[in-house]
């Protein structure tokens, strides 16, 4: 059975976890931290890419240079795919959420695992997404997968 609203479980005892939400403040700095590292990931992918082969990593570059549609598909997979190695891997966190000691976790209490990772990044390609913070209640990646950002303690 999961932990009631009150009673912390196990595992945030474990991971000495507050139920404080995060600021929004450590998530903007969650978001810059982790956009940074993402477009340094696209770039070694890229200089990867060319090391492979070099003529058809520049055919496809000037293929999707032009065509925004095509641009902004192949980023919001490369999105997806990050996010979810990264939250996935290191159990709700990355480095901007390392940084900041702030953790993803469930709101039912159960351990964070590679579908929520999956579903939070498919939601975060969602156009303005970014943008819900300011408007509502969070973020609609947390809301949508029920999950939450939160202080770490120790």
């Amino acid at each position: 059975m999961y932990p009631t609203e009150t009673e912390p479980s196990l595992l945030e005892i474990e991971l000495g976890l507050d139920r404080e939400p995060a600021s929004l403040w450590q998530r903007f700095a969650n978001f810059l931290i982790d956009r940074i590292v993402f477009c340094v990931f696209l770039f070694f992918l890229g200089f990867i890419a060319a090391l492979v082969d070099a003529r058809q990593t520049a055919i496809y570059v000037e293929e999707i240079k032009g065509n925004f549609f095509l641009n902004y598909l192949v980023t919001c997979v490369v999105l997806m795919i990050f996010y979810t190695l990264v939250e996935g891997m290191c159990g709700g966190r990355t480095l901007g959420k390392l940084i900041t000691r702030t953790r993803v976790v469930r709101e039912d209490g159960a351990p964070f695992g590679w579908k929520d990772a999956l579903l939070r990044s498919l939601c975060r390609v969602v156009p303005f997404e970014e943008l819900s913070a300011f408007f509502g209640d969070g973020f609609w990646h947390d809301k949508w997968t029920k999950t939450k950002v939160v202080k770490i303690i120790n």
